[in-house]
């Protein structure tokens, strides 16, 4: 389970997230600048009715692509705290993962296919 991040134009163009890449990646939307406290917190949620515009989905995209993809290595993943780890997410039983946050990472090839959706997309909104 997570959110569709459905393209505000087409139809045809989503891009599903599970909750554990999904979260990490809010913390880089949130370090872009771009959007607002409670645009923000409603992406969190699933129809939480946030629409991001094709232009801050481009400032969204760049910001991954200049700030965050050139300082992550194949191993690495960004954690809930929005910084870089090369320890991998827990994938054990939930009721043994060591913290909340070592449940939740984004990868590189998660974030590759986030940019090149905010790229592409006419804007957006969480489902």
């Amino acid at each position: 389970m997570g959110i569709i991040l459905g393209d505000l134009t087409r139809e045809d163009r989503d891009l599903k997230c599970n909750w554990w890449n999904w979260r990490p990646t809010l913390k880089l939307v949130e370090q872009s600048g771009v959007i607002d406290a409670d645009r923000l917190e409603r992406m969190e949620y699933n129809g939480g009715g946030a629409e991001i515009s094709a232009g801050e989905a481009r400032q969204i995209a760049d910001f991954v692509d200049t700030e965050v993809l050139p300082n992550l290595r194949a191993q690495d993943e960004i954690k809930l705290d929005g910084k870089i780890s090369d320890e991998r997410r827990w994938l054990g039983p939930l009721s043994k993962a060591p913290s909340t946050g070592s449940l939740y990472g984004a990868n590189r090839q998660w974030l590759e296919t986030f940019v090149r959706f905010c790229r592409e997309c006419n804007g957006f909104a969480v489902y």
